[in-house]
């Protein structure tokens, strides 16, 4: 090789050029996994590989633990990096109100990272997701919810059934176990429709499905995709080869059959506004205009701050304005749900409206085992408010002010997603006096925040009385994440907190909940996929009153 007139071997240079390019990457990768420092944000020290994925292992390190550590010894703000992913812990709850509220807009999206599912509302981003939520919503909505709580009291009452002759029998029940059956039942009765008994008969493949796949540890795949976003459709294809994702698909099977026989017969399908009926109309175009009226591609630059009666009153108008224009209500009412969609959507809500709220009835039963004076307590108020009442309405609920409070407080101490609450940041901006880059991913675990001592004295102790309304705080609203915060908090938190509410309702005015012989006061807790669930099953006695 001739360089300006001088010769030069071919191979001398590679050793050099192999030199440059190895220092470059060094100082390079050194340099991203040095950011945090640089800002003066502390946090654990980053692999240089890996960043701190391997402390971060879902299902094969005690991740609560870890997460808990972080916040002791570095404070309520740390630096940490998925792979060369800079990331932040948050638990600030000022900061939690400004991310997850205030300045929505800015930290709209989650970031992508989930393995199997693409097109669900927990995955959408921007105007997609906003679209897909405004169609979804009329499934939640009050008068909804009433008619959903009609169908939860029929499940319910089978419950009661099977706890009644198991009392007579003096059985010991595994509390995880029956409620899983139960919140099973509920969400495949009002969200699809079906008469699924899975509380007498497990049988039932779809049922069975959905528990292995909520049993399968967390790929490490899904770790690839965080830690190399670059790759994330490389390594999605791999996924398609674990034995995980052979029951993905039998689950996507049985609800496209559903779909399939939905559309073949809408004469019998007259008169039900299930979610999966809602969603079959909205991708054929049959959804009312008023739910999408309000989708406009700026609508997430509108201000965060817009919270007085005059911004409300200008954004109306200029909805209306919208909707007046033909042009722009054609482009409106053009969005459609894609069947990946609805397939996606019905497989999160069967998995969220089932192991969530079954985790959160079994933790109930836990605490409330060891908790006499609680449950008589409940007992009273249940028998002041709704007496013998057999139909426990959502209005109903209502009255139920200390169940509720047990029920919350169930979820201060064991949320159902404890760890993955993210949002990305899509501009740099800052909070507290910390700059969040653009990019930068925001996780506030609920387990952690739930856990601080300043937000919540004695956190370890079940206080039911904490959500006593004269008892809460300002910060503590933006202290408590059970289901998310803000505009993408969860779609289902009134239907689950009503199925939890009239369920406890049910058991604790008939039966008193008592430790079975094999009963462990200190339970262990497992992260599983992103759920939070017992380690061990729950055995408690049932003993009528």
């Amino acid at each position: 090789m001739e360089i300006m007139g001088i010769q030069f071997p071919a191979a001398s240079l590679l050793l050099p050029t192999f030199i440059a390019f190895l220092a470059y990457f060094i100082w390079s990768r050194k340099y991203v996994l040095n950011q945090w420092k640089r800002m003066g944000i502390e946090g654990p020290e980053p692999d240089f590989w890996t960043g701190n994925a391997k402390q971060l292992t879902y299902g094969r390190v005690d991740i609560l633990g870890v997460l808990q550590e972080w916040r002791q010894k570095y404070g309520r703000v740390v630096g940490y990096y998925m792979g060369l992913r800079p990331q932040l812990m948050i638990t600030d709850a000022d900061m939690v109100k400004e991310i997850f509220v205030k300045q929505f807009s800015n930290f709209v999206n989650r970031p992508d990272a989930q393995g199997e599912t693409e097109h669900n509302l927990a995955r959408l981003r921007d105007n997609e997701w906003k679209e897909n939520r405004r169609v979804l919503n009329p499934s939640f909505t009050t008068k909804k919810l009433k008619s959903l709580a009609v169908m939860m009291n029929n499940v319910e009452d089978i419950l009661m059934e099977i706890l009644d002759e198991k009392s007579n029998k003096k059985e010991i029940v595994p509390a995880y176990k029956t409620a899983q059956g139960l919140t099973f039942q509920v969400i495949t009765k009002t969200a699809f429709a079906m008469d699924v008994d899975c509380q007498r008969d497990e049988n039932h493949p779809l049922y069975q499905n959905i528990k292995k796949w909520l049993n399968y540890p967390f790929s490490p795949l899904i770790f690839l995709i965080l830690m190399f976003p670059g790759l994330k459709h490389f390594f999605r294809f791999l996924l398609r080869f674990e034995s995980r994702n052979k029951i993905f698909i039998d689950i996507q099977n049985h609800i496209r059959g559903i779909i399939k026989f939905r559309r073949s017969t809408p004469d019998g399908n007259e008169g039900q506004t299930d979610l999966i009926g809602l969603m079959i109309d909205a991708s054929a175009g049959k959804h009312a205009a008023d739910q999408t009226a309000e989708l406009t591609n700026d609508i997430l630059k509108e201000d965060d701050n817009a919270n007085s009666t005059n911004d409300k009153v200008a954004t109306d108008k200029k909805v209306k304005g919208l909707l007046s224009d033909s042009a722009n209500k054609q482009k409106v009412l053009k969005y459609l749900l894609t069947d990946d969609q609805i397939v996606d959507n019905c497989i999160l809500f069967l998995m969220a409206g089932f192991d969530s709220t079954s985790n959160t009835l079994a933790f109930a039963l836990h605490l409330l085992a060891t908790e006499p004076e609680i449950q008589e307590r409940a007992y009273e108020e249940i028998m002041r408010e709704i007496g013998d009442l057999k139909l426990i309405t959502a209005e109903d609920s209502k009255k139920l002010v200390y169940i509720e409070q047990i029920v919350y407080e169930t979820l201060r101490l064991f949320p159902p997603v404890p760890v993955f609450l993210h949002r990305e940041c899509k501009e740099t901006v800052t909070i507290k006096g910390i700059t969040i880059p653009a990019g930068t991913v925001c996780e506030t675990p609920p387990w952690v925040l739930h856990r601080d001592e300043e937000y919540w004295p004695e956190p370890d102790k079940f206080d039911p009385d904490r959500f006593a309304p004269e008892n809460q705080t300002e910060t503590q609203k933006f202290a408590f994440a059970p289901w998310g915060k803000g505009p993408r908090m969860c779609i289902g938190a009134r239907f689950a907190l009503i199925e939890a509410t009239t369920t406890l309702a049910k058991i604790l005015r008939q039966f008193r909940v008592l430790p079975a012989a094999n009963f462990n006061k200190n339970l262990k807790v497992q992260v599983k996929y992103i759920l939070l669930n017992p380690a061990d099953e729950i055995n408690v006695l049932f003993v009528k009153r």
